[in-house]
């Protein structure tokens, strides 16, 4: 093992926090601290730039192979972390109570693939509302190439807030290239084989439902179910099938480390300013700006009709 390959694997030891939701908006992160730079930026590309990963950075550079995004969500202390940490060997905070806050990143590297894997915090918290709930989904889907989302037995009205509070945003946003990932739903402590069965008979019923259909937008790819039994052999043995779905061919992928980068740096400061524009015109007006720019046109000549009128009153 060379030097750099040591160094890298101390820094994936320590998850860096990268955004958390409350006062119902996102908050921006710099070097895993939370950010002031919202109120210093003259462009979103100001806040783009802002948004650092620390050490995680010089690892996301370098690598030019397949990225894939793995998460966890789901509600408090259904042991999100926990499957997270025994499926890709990270680190992530455990606890019986509320241990994550907002969201966390790490990486893992083999010889083909970087893995980065996020975990979110428990939605449905006494300390967090539906629409900080909601911001924090939509974050996860927009980013994560399967999403792992933990859930108690029985689909109860705990649980049908919980979808609820994912699916809240999701129909504001007009263009779908925001999504392309799957959805693994895990009830936990399911015990048996009849019991697996009536369990995702029931989720699945649930959620054909009206009121749950955005979840099929935000995550286009597929929506499963895979009960999960109590902590134990079985448990891991049901781990494996989770990892299969990891290493398939049909988990997506991004190309380089740096366009996830800038492909999370982008959703962050969208869902900071309400920007619901596509990722694509996204690109296109960073280009027009960067032109402009060069050009030394006044700060006012910069933006154009599409460009969200939070940023056109605050910039000017």
């Amino acid at each position: 093992m060379s030097l750099t390959e040591w160094l890298q694997r101390v820094i994936c030891l320590v998850p860096i926090q990268v955004a958390r939701a409350e006062q119902n908006m996102l908050t921006l992160f710099a070097d895993g601290m939370k950010s002031d730079a919202a109120f210093s930026a003259h462009t979103v590309y100001d806040l783009q730039d802002s948004i650092q990963l620390g050490l995680y950075e010089a690892i996301l550079d370098e690598w030019t192979g397949p990225v894939k995004v793995i998460s966890s969500m789901g509600k408090q202390s259904t042991g999100k972390s926990y499957m997270l940490n025994h499926l890709t060997g990270s680190l992530f905070d455990i606890s019986g109570d509320r241990c994550t806050d907002g969201v966390w990143m790490t990486v893992r590297k083999t010889h083909d693939c970087l893995y980065v894997v996020l975990d979110f915090e428990g939605l449905g918290s006494s300390e967090r509302t539906a629409q900080e709930d909601s911001l924090l989904s939509l974050l996860n889907a927009a980013l994560s190439g399967l999403t792992i989302l933990r859930t108690p037995l029985s689909f109860d009205s705990d649980t049908s807030s919980l979808f609820d509070n994912m699916a809240l945003g999701a129909a504001d946003l007009p263009d779908a290239d925001w999504f392309k990932g799957s959805l693994l739903v895990t009830p936990r402590d399911v015990r048996g084989a009849s019991d697996d069965a009536e369990v995702e008979r029931q989720f699945r019923a649930h959620l054909q439902r009206e009121e749950f259909q955005c979840l099929k937008r935000m995550y286009p790819a597929a929506v499963h179910i895979q009960p999960f039994p109590p902590l134990g052999v079985e448990y891991h043995r049901q781990l494996q099938h989770v990892v299969e779905i990891v290493h398939s061919h049909k988990m997506p992928s991004t190309g380089g480390g740096r366009n996830f980068q800038h492909r999370l740096k982008d959703t962050l400061v969208k869902l900071y300013v309400n920007d619901t524009r596509s990722h694509s015109q996204s690109e296109a007006d960073f280009r027009a700006f960067q032109v402009e720019k060069s050009w030394k046109l006044p700060q006012w000549a910069l933006y154009d009709d599409d460009f969200p009128q939070l940023q056109k009153e605050k910039y000017k």
